[in-house]
């Protein structure tokens, strides 16, 4: 009710003004509303009050104003404006739709599931749009809301000149992301949390309205965006048309389409099928929090246009400069995937329950050389994170694989992955442990072995690893399980690696690195190391 009030409701109401929720939840703002508009005394539905029941209670007062009160809701329902909401959980507009029909409001509120991208106002002139979309309980927990909210503030500016709206949230950068200027702001609180309630007067912009992208003859979206921006823009066009024939040739559908090409947006696009995987890096002290929280606004309401994309589609992470981190930790566990294409492979990937996709994009090269050599070997995936590799493998003709790792999680992404591209059986095993325990107390020989161990993993299950400590030990004991004739692929994606050299001693040892760096990674060659072991 706050809310509302503060966004002036009432006034819109006794206009005859609609009012729309486009992320309505279970309907809660809709519904208040509409008891507002209706002029629904509070306890209306209630059978009976305590003081009721008092010795000196005037039953005859109270039938009158009780009779009074109804009367009004009555008169408020004749005259009720219309009210909307929508959200793109079928979940929550079923609870919505359930509570409006308690309360007797079928004919007056209209709930339905619509996500942003279908997007649609009452013909009226003016009106009321209110919101409360998610938001992070905790201050930097939200940065991945922030396409959500450009793409809010986006479909405002497009479809509501003339209208109103609140949006409220608990933190001011989701606030900047719509990209309008608040002219009203209201302290409150959802429960424990601080909220702001940002009021906008949404001007008539006839070219938002008319804002569109489309593609040009080299498969670069054009675009709207103007600023400083542009520039982020015109480089990204740039190498959308440098990799367009490469991309057609190899048949490649997932790739890195920018790479912190300019130093003041220090960000990495990466698209897969039409999904934009935007990653932001880590500013380095030396710049401003605010103008690097600035650009990111700025790129992350410019990218769909540029890509010609639903904002929907793009998905924002953060990541930390290179340290003591965990390349495989959890996030959410949503389970929410997508089917891609890497030439005549399929994968799953999934965008919000870890830190990577599922499926390393530098690697496109690694695993094709796998692929090349696996015709009629015994493979081993040790590390073997979503199975990608041993799917690389098994296409390629590999007799058996076996996928070491310790999380039962990407055990079963392996298994769906391998499924997926029509390879079953026990020649397709699947083991969880520690790849060092398992490498010590296993048996049995491989022709062809893919080890890519995280860069530092911490687990209840096994002992802290590092990759630049521990690689001497782990390359020894896989070493131990390589056929004579057969060949050790180790990768790896801590830049400041350097291989032991007591290794080159020991095995016939080949620098692939320059050989598995794909042309999208060309700007950053430390993506990843890459070493062919050989027994001497």
């Amino acid at each position: 009710a706050a809310v509302l009030k503060l966004a002036e409701w009432p006034t819109f109401a006794q206009s005859g003004n609609p009012l729309l929720d486009p992320m309505c939840g279970s309907g809660t703002l809709v519904l208040e509303a509409a008891l507002m508009a209706a002029d629904w005394a509070p306890g209306l539905l209630r059978r009976g009050f305590g003081f009721e029941a008092w010795r000196h209670h005037d039953r005859k007062v109270w039938f009158e104003l009780a009779l009074e009160a109804k009367k009004r809701k009555q008169a408020g329902l004749a005259r009720m404006p219309q009210l909307l909401g929508y959200d793109s959980d079928g979940t929550a507009i079923r609870t919505a739709l359930e509570a409006r029909d308690r309360l007797g409001l079928a004919k007056q509120v209209h709930f339905e599931r619509r996500d942003l991208d279908r997007f649609e106002v009452p013909d009226s002139a003016t009106g009321l749009v209110v919101a409360n979309p998610p938001y992070g309980e905790r201050l930097g927990t939200s940065t991945h809301l922030m396409p959500l909210y450009a793409h809010l503030g986006t479909q405002l500016k497009r479809y509501c000149g003339g209208w109103r709206a609140g949006v409220l949230t608990s933190d001011p950068e989701l606030g900047h992301a719509l990209g309008m200027r608040a002219d009203q702001q209201d302290k409150l609180f959802n429960g424990a949390i601080p909220c702001v309630l940002y009021g906008f007067a949404i001007h008539q912009n006839s070219e938002a309205k008319l804002a569109s992208s489309s593609t040009d003859t080299n498969g670069a979206s054009r675009s709207i965006a103007s600023g400083p921006e542009q520039m982020f823009v015109n480089r990204l066009h740039k190498n959308l048309r440098r990799l367009k024939k490469w991309r057609e040739q190899q048949d490649i559908h997932c790739f890195r389409a920018y790479d912190a090409d300019l130093r003041e947006y220090n960000v990495a696009v990466d698209l897969y099928e039409d999904w934009a995987v935007l990653q932001e890096y880590q500013a380095p002290d030396s710049v401003d929090t605010t103008k690097a929280q600035q650009r990111l606004r700025a790129v992350v309401t410019s990218l769909p246009e540029a890509l010609g994309i639903s904002p929907s589609r793009v998905i924002l992470k953060v990541r930390a400069r290179q340290g003591r981190s965990f390349r495989y930790t959890a996030e959410t566990e949503n389970r929410q995937f997508l089917e891609v294409r890497e030439g005549d492979l399929r994968f799953l990937v999934n965008f919000t329950d870890t830190i990577d996709t599922g499926l390393f994009l530098d690697h496109r090269l690694t695993r094709q050389w796998l692929r090349e050599r696996a015709r009629g070997q015994r493979f081993l995936n040790l590390f073997g994170y979503t199975g990608t590799a041993s799917v690389a493998a098994a296409k390629g003709g590999a007799s058996a694989t076996t996928t070491v790792d310790l999380s039962p999680r990407f055990l079963e992404w392996s298994d769906r992955n391998l499924a997926l591209n029509g390879f079953h059986g026990n020649e397709h095993r699947l083991q969880r442990s520690d790849c060092l325990e398992w490498l010590k107390r296993g048996r049995g020989d491989y022709e062809l072995i893919f080890l890519d161990p995280p860069t530092f993993s911490h687990s209840k299950r096994a002992h802290d690893f590092a990759v630049q400590r521990d690689h001497l030990e782990l390359i020894r004991l896989t070493m131990q399980r390589l056929a004579p004739e057969g060949v050790l692929l180790f990768t790896n994606h801590f830049r400041q690696f350097k291989l032991e050299p007591e290794l080159l001693d020991e095995f016939a040892v080949e620098n692939l690195h320059p050989h598995t760096v794909p042309k999208d990674f060309s700007r950053t060659p430390k993506v990843h190391w890459a070493w062919a072991f050989r027994h001497r």
